[in-house]
C-alpha cells in the first residue's frame, strides 16, 4: 500500500510541481525517523488502534497499549507482546521509557489524550482530527 501511494504521489508531483514530491518525501522520512527504534504506546485498541499496532510493530517496539475496555487492551497486548493498561494516567505514570504515544481513541478524546501525553513529556502521533474545538487546539499548541 505504501509503495502504491508513493508511486501515485510521484506521478502527481511530476505533473504539478517537482518541489511537492520533495516536501512529501521529507515529511515521510521525518515520520519514519520519529518512529524508528522507539518504544511506542497505543491509546485506543479499536479498529484504528489495531491498524497502528500492525504498522508500528514493523519498525518499532510496541511497549504498551491502553483501552478502557480490558478485553481489547488484553487482546492487543497479547498479540504484540505489549503491556496492557486500562487508564491513560496509569500508563503514563508507569511507562517512563515510552517515547511516542499513538492516539487512536474517538475524536472527542483526541485533545485531552494529546495534552495529557504532551504534559508527560511524550511525543504524540494523533489520528485526525487533533481536536474538535478551537480552544482545544490552542491548548495543544
Amino acid at each position: 500500500m505504501d509503495n502504491l501511494y508513493l508511486k501515485v504521489r510521484i506521478q502527481y508531483s511530476i505533473y504539478q510541481k517537482l518541489p511537492t514530491f520533495f516536501s512529501f518525501l521529507l515529511i515521510k522520512l521525518s515520520y519514519l525517523r520519529l518512529l524508528m527504534l522507539k518504544k511506542i504506546a497505543i491509546i485506543g485498541c479499536g479498529r484504528i488502534g489495531c491498524r497502528h499496532a500492525e504498522q508500528i510493530s514493523r519498525i518499532a517496539s510496541l511497549a504498551a497499549v491502553c483501552d478502557i475496555v480490558p478485553e481489547r487492551a488484553d487482546s492487543l497486548a497479547i498479540k504484540y507482546n505489549a503491556k496492557p493498561y486500562y487508564a491513560l494516567d496509569e500508563l503514563l505514570k508507569n511507562e517512563k521509557d515510552i517515547e511516542v504515544v499513538s492516539i487512536c481513541t474517538p475524536n472527542g478524546l483526541h485533545a485531552a489524550h494529546a495534552i495529557q501525553s504532551l504534559l508527560a513529556d511524550k511525543n504524540v502521533l494523533c489520528e485526525k482530527p487533533l481536536c474538535i474545538t478551537a480552544n482545544d487546539g490552542k491548548k495543544n499548541a
